[in-house]
């Protein structure tokens, strides 16, 4: 299965959980929220449209900076790799 490229802006929904892989590495992950709004036709003001989830996974120096500067709440840009689990 080949990556997706993928960038998305949104918010931090839960606090960022570090730890240790086997192989030592460092890893960080947190949920991303991003809303999705729209403008209602008849009023002409933006109306929310749902909310899209992601698992966010950092490794290595990411990681670290990830878990020690990122709070639940703050807007984030992340760009990765997409891969769709059921």
């Amino acid at each position: 299965m080949s990556a997706i490229p993928i960038t998305v802006t949104g918010t931090i929904a839960t606090e960022p959980s570090a730890r240790t892989l086997p192989s030592g590495r460092a890893c960080a992950s947190f949920r991303l929220a991003v809303n999705h709004w729209r403008v209602d036709k008849n009023t002409g003001e933006f109306v929310t449209d749902g909310t899209s989830w992601f698992g966010v996974d950092c490794y290595g120096d990411l990681a670290s900076n990830s878990a020690m500067s990122l709070n639940t709440g703050a807007a984030v840009i992340v760009s990765g790799s997409l891969r769709n689990r059921e």
